[in-house]
C-alpha cells in the first residue's frame, strides 16, 4: 500500500529487538483537475502529497517543510484540504460573478475554493468589490 501512496519502504536490521524502516518520499503530485487558464497556458493549483498528516506532524525530517506548510496557510498563501473536498468546486463549474448557495460548508475549505473563484480571486484583474458571492450555511455546528 505504501508504494502506491508513492512510498517505498528501506528496512535496515538493527539488532534482535530493533528494526529501523526509512521511506522514501515521492514529490507531491500534481492534481490534473484543479488549475486555470492563463494567457492560454494551464496553471496546476492542486497538489497532492504522498504523507499522512501523521507522520508529517511527527516526523523530525519532515519539520521544516512542516513549519513551511504551517506558515503558508496560516498567511493565507495556500490551503491544505483532502483531495475529496477539491472536487465538488470542480464538478459545479462555478464562473466569476455567480451566486453560490452551500449548504454542506463545514469545515469551509470547498467555500473558499469555490470564493476564489465568483469573487474573482484568480484572475490578474485587481477589482475593489468581488464579483460573486456565496451564501455558506450547515447543519453541523462544528
Amino acid at each position: 500500500d505504501n508504494e502506491k501512496a508513492g512510498q517505498a519502504k528501506e528496512s535496515i536490521p538493527q539488532d534482535d529487538n530493533v528494526t529501523i524502516i526509512k521511506k522514501k518520499i515521492a514529490p507531491a503530485k500534481p492534481i490534473p483537475f484543479i488549475n486555470i487558464m492563463e494567457n492560454g497556458k494551464t496553471i496546476t493549483l492542486g497538489y497532492q502529497l504522498s504523507v499522512d498528516r501523521r507522520t508529517l506532524r511527527r516526523n523530525q525530517s519532515l519539520l521544516e517543510f512542516h513549519k513551511w506548510l504551517r506558515i503558508h496557510t496560516d498567511c493565507g498563501h495556500i490551503t491544505r484540504q483532502e483531495t475529496v473536498s477539491m472536487i465538488p468546486p470542480v464538478v459545479l463549474n462555478a464562473k466569476e460573478g455567480m451566486s453560490v448557495l452551500d449548504l454542506c460548508a463545514a469545515p469551509g475549505s470547498k467555500t473558499c475554493q469555490l470564493l476564489e473563484v465568483v469573487g474573482g480571486g484568480l484572475d490578474n484583474n485587481v477589482t475593489l468589490e468581488p464579483t460573486g458571492f456565496i451564501v455558506a450555511n450547515d447543519a453541523d455546528s462544528k
